[in-house]
């Protein structure tokens, strides 16, 4: 992909312009803190009042279902992207000297930290939350939860700590591959880059992707293999974008 040389210069100019856009980060964690903490209490609320005991791994995964991450989580993430390497001159002035392709090489690698600093914060914010608004980490295994409820079975099997690992495979994976297919028709427009994230939520929220293990819900945790084998095609989507972006690029000397 890079040059080592090349590639480490990159990264500490990515890792500065990050830093400089580091109020954006702040900011939007306080927001995501106060969005998340409302929401989980208010679940919290509604389950209680038909005498079923709400946990951590139940806010986990109320937060992380498809309306949270489609309708807050994504469009935040991407535009708090779109902001960071709106603000990177110096970086395209540094490769204006290098191959084409380099900046969209700059912009995956962008991509791929910013949606893990992102994807991190949203996972500490849920989880502080959790601790804040419930006594038991998670009680899947009782016909008195949350999980019984929505699948008609308990579930011995899953433990918090890998629910945390999955929530945050699932983010991290969703924000990247969004991001990069994103990137591609921003090298056109960014207009049409919204619109294609536009389609893609209708797709997931209505659409043949709604009806699937493709996100979290509980009944993926019926079947965890079959869960993490779809988010492993986002990887290939992933992939696959960033191969076709580097054949895009070639055309054009930068992103209008």
């Amino acid at each position: 992909m890079f040059s080592d040389k090349k590639f480490f210069a990159i990264l500490r100019i990515v890792s500065d312009n990050i830093r400089k856009s580091f109020s954006w980060l702040f900011y939007s964690g306080l927001g995501i803190y106060t969005f998340v903490f409302f929401a989980a209490l208010h679940q919290k609320n509604r389950i209680l009042d038909i005498g079923i005991e709400y946990t951590c791994a139940d806010v986990f995964t109320e937060c992380l279902s498809k309306y949270y991450v489609y309708l807050f989580f994504l469009p935040l993430g991407l535009f708090i992207r779109q902001r960071i390497i709106g603000n990177s001159e110096n970086i395209q002035l540094y490769l204006r000297y290098g191959k084409r392709s380099s900046i969209w090489k700059n912009n995956v690698l962008y991509s791929i930290i910013i949606s893990f600093i992102y994807s991190f914060i949203i996972i500490v914010v849920i989880y502080i939350s959790s601790l804040m608004l419930c006594r038991t980490a998670i009680n899947w295994n009782t016909i008195n939860s949350v999980y019984y409820m929505s699948c008609g079975d308990t579930n011995e099997q899953i433990n918090f700590v890998e629910i945390i690992l999955i929530s945050f495979l699932y983010l991290y994976i969703t924000m990247l591959s969004v991001n990069i297919v994103m990137q591609i028709a921003e090298v056109y427009s960014k207009v049409f880059g919204w619109l294609l994230v536009i389609v893609y939520i209708g797709l997931n929220m209505r659409g043949p992707l709604a009806f699937c293990r493709y996100n979290i819900d509980y009944l993926s945790y019926n079947n965890i293999w079959q869960f993490l084998l779809l988010q492993f095609i986002k990887i290939i989507v992933a992939v696959s974008a960033y191969f076709a972006g580097k054949i895009i690029i070639r055309k054009k000397d930068f992103y209008e």
